[in-house]
């Protein structure tokens, strides 16, 4: 049987949660009230990711980390969260690069100890290289929008100015 990892409000506050009023909201005394106000001295990642009083982004900050979760499962949840996300983009009629999914399938090799750390560090470059396509390409759509409205906003001005002109 597994032991399960749990944390305390000081070491949650080691972490250096970001507050979004300043010293506020996650300070070592506003961590104890939490705990205390859900009877604990110490809580298990299920226990933050049910506490509804805090923000769903701060909870999976708080738990998305091997103090919380043996490092295998958290490299799993990321293989099946990629997983998902290429899924959605197929679904979407944009077919994803195959290095995107085979650097998922070598990442769960890798977890088996069925692949080397050099497959592994291959794929992942792969799927850099892939990445770093798409922001060039998403950066140059970008661009040519800005061009596109500042073209438009230009032809806008000249047409407003020959009908002030004309009149």
């Amino acid at each position: 049987m597994n032991k399960q990892l749990t944390c305390t409000p000081e070491q949650v506050h080691k972490w250096k949660p970001c507050d979004r009023k300043r010293g506020e909201k996650y300070s070592p005394a506003n961590l104890r009230k939490l705990y205390a106000s859900h009877g604990k001295t110490r809580a298990t990642a299920l226990d933050i990711i049910g506490w509804q009083e805090i923000p769903v982004d701060d909870r999976f900050w708080a738990v998305l980390r091997e103090d919380l979760i043996p490092s295998k499962i958290l490299h799993e949840f990321a293989c099946r969260e990629a997983h998902r996300a290429l899924m959605a983009e197929r679904k979407a009629g944009r077919e994803p690069d195959p290095r995107s999914w085979a650097a998922i399938q070598i990442k769960r090799q890798w977890l088996r100890d069925a692949a080397t750390d050099a497959q592994l560090a291959a794929a992942l470059s792969a799927v850099w290289s892939v990445a770093w396509l798409v922001a060039c390409e998403a950066a140059r759509d970008v661009a040519r929008e800005a061009q596109i409205t500042r073209l438009r906003r230009m032809l806008m001005r000249a047409y407003i100015d020959t009908a002030r002109g004309e009149k």
